[in-house]
């Protein structure tokens, strides 16, 4: 939905007093904010067990099943204000420190530093992506194809699944339907992976023995069909850290699993896309520069930045409304995050705005 004028005259006033200046950065940044804010709807939502639908704000809001109700229309605005109350209130909850990395860790930080400190140091809401994501998890796609698996073309259900396998994902199908589950990351086992060794905790989605006794890495994720064509680096290095950091000796290879969606229905996959991963020097050698990375930025506490001025990565950022690095003032940032980066700028509030 297009500003109108006044509105864009707001927006103006809001960047500014969230520390962006006029220049291009700051128009492209908040171009492409304007067009993807609904990506954050997830700032205002109300769990339907609280929702009044006798309520004045009930017209602006929609049920999504499973999610909550969330405003229709999410619009910059609404991101920028949720950011300034946040704030103006210091509405942040901090999370407590620990000596270990994590999966999760090495995924945020090659996503973007500053993103991995936000979350180190702040619990951050869930974004609708994720939680739609957490819900296709919990339904174990993949356990249709292990062990036994009934091929009854007269079941929908199976019907569906197993027309997603195709030339490309074949051998990896294969792979699993002769192998055995010897385990399945979706319970509440927090601790099933933790290397004391490495100080690296870790909880992959499935662990396979295959038909030649090698254990192998089945990493899964739900993405939309406009994710297009690329596996992305977050989370190959998320595979990697599972291959290389659970156990040194025991894993092979991997395999990393897109269950595409449609874009506007999460609930019907249409497609299954995979890219395998083998344990091998270049694979270690990747890992190991990342881990070393983050363990030196955890030490030291300081790290300088050389962002690169990409509007659309931060814009998309699930850290968004917590991120003072997204207006590109800072050339560092610190761990844990420094919520000096946070403070608001002076702004006139606009003449017009000031006018019944």
């Amino acid at each position: 939905m297009e500003l109108i004028h006044k509105q864009k005259l707001f927006r103006d006033y809001l960047l500014t007093l969230l520390g962006f200046e006029s220049n291009n950065y700051t128009h492209e940044f908040s171009s492409y904010l304007e067009n993807i804010a609904y990506v954050h709807r997830h700032l205002d939502i109300i769990p339907e067990s609280e929702f009044d639908d006798s309520s004045d704000y009930a017209d602006y809001y929609c049920l999504e099943p499973e999610i909550g109700y969330i405003k229709e229309n999410f619009t910059i605005i609404d991101v920028l204000l949720w950011e300034k109350n946040i704030r103006i209130n210091k509405n942040y909850t901090f999370k407590q420190s620990r000596s270990y990395i994590t999966d999760t860790d090495l995924a945020n930080f090659v996503y973007c530093p500053v993103g991995f400190t936000l979350s180190s140091t702040f619990d951050l809401p869930e974004s609708v992506k994720a939680r739609i994501g957490n819900k296709l998890h919990e339904k174990q796609v993949l356990l249709n194809f292990t062990g036994n698996y009934n091929y009854n073309y007269d079941d929908a259900y199976s019907f569906r699944y197993i027309d997603l396998i195709n030339k490309k994902n074949k051998a990896f199908f294969m792979d699993v339907i002769t192998s055995q589950l010897l385990y399945s990351g979706h319970s509440n086992d927090e601790d099933a992976f933790y290397n004391r060794k490495e100080e690296f905790k870790g909880k992959p989605d499935y662990v396979f023995k295959s038909s030649h006794s090698e254990r192998y890495i089945v990493e899964e994720k739900f993405v939309s069909e406009e994710t297009g064509d690329i596996f992305y680096e977050n989370h190959k290095i998320q595979l990697a850290s599972y291959i290389h950091l659970i156990d040194r000796k025991a894993i092979s290879y991997g395999y990393l699993v897109y269950w595409v969606y449609k874009k506007n229905d999460h609930k019907h996959i249409i497609d299954c896309r995979v890219l395998k991963l083998v344990k091998n020097e270049s694979l270690i050698n990747y890992l190991n520069k990342v881990v070393f990375k983050v363990r030196k930025f955890k030490k030291t506490g300081y790290l300088s930045l050389n962002l690169k001025k990409n509007s659309k990565i931060c814009a998309h950022c699930v850290h968004v409304v917590l991120c003072g690095h997204k207006s590109r003032k800072f050339e560092h940032v610190e761990y844990p995050y420094n919520i000096s980066h946070l403070n608001l700028y002076n702004a006139d509030y606009p003449e017009e705005l000031k006018k019944n």
